[in-house]
């Protein structure tokens, strides 16, 4: 009668007792822990959301500084915003921004409006008014695509002077998914 019941209702008297088959379990169990804390403090830490970054380069010209979205999700509102501070007073600033930026932020509008754009090749040129300050802003904004895939893209911002790039900005974008 008790084998009935053990039979019915195992136990852990009753479990297999094979060393091997409970050491894959326990180092299996712990393998999916450790993966799970793995992944809870690279969270908490900020490393799988949208982050932003600054980056520039100082040439003869002048300094050519750039904030934008180094990571970023699909839908979200993206900004890019690029200050130039010309050595020599300028009556114009032209700026070239690759093709994949515009794809991969979404950019809808420029503020202040580029007087001129022109495409070249896989960039778009554009040329903006002169200011009463002694440095450019240029502040974009738009919207990833919820279509968006995830993955990396790669792309330049050329500041040009006389229609040649007299600075250049690489910087990589990562779409979260």
């Amino acid at each position: 009668m008790a084998d009935d019941v053990i039979e019915r209702f195992p136990t852990a008297e009753s479990a297999p007792t094979s060393a091997r088959h409970g050491r894959r379990e326990v180092v299996g169990r712990r393998l999916g822990i450790g993966l799970l804390v793995v992944v809870v403090v690279v969270a908490c830490l900020g490393l799988l959301g949208p982050a932003s970054s600054t980056t520039s380069e100082r040439v003869a010209a002048g300094t050519i500084t750039m904030e934008y979205d180094v990571r970023t999700r699909p839908g979200l509102d993206t900004e890019v915003l690029v200050t130039v501070r010309p050595e020599q007073p300028a009556e114009s600033l032209a700026l070239e921004i690759d093709q994949a930026a515009l794809e991969t932020y979404g950019i809808e509008t420029f503020a202040p409006e580029p007087v001129e754009q022109r495409t070249r090749d896989d960039s778009v040129v554009l040329e903006f008014a002169a200011a009463d300050a002694e440095a450019f802003e240029v502040r974009t904004s738009g919207r990833t695509s919820p279509t968006q895939p995830p993955g990396r893209t790669a792309w330049q911002l050329r500041w040009l002077v006389d229609g040649s790039p007299v600075a250049t900005l690489d910087v990589t974008t990562w779409v979260m998914p």
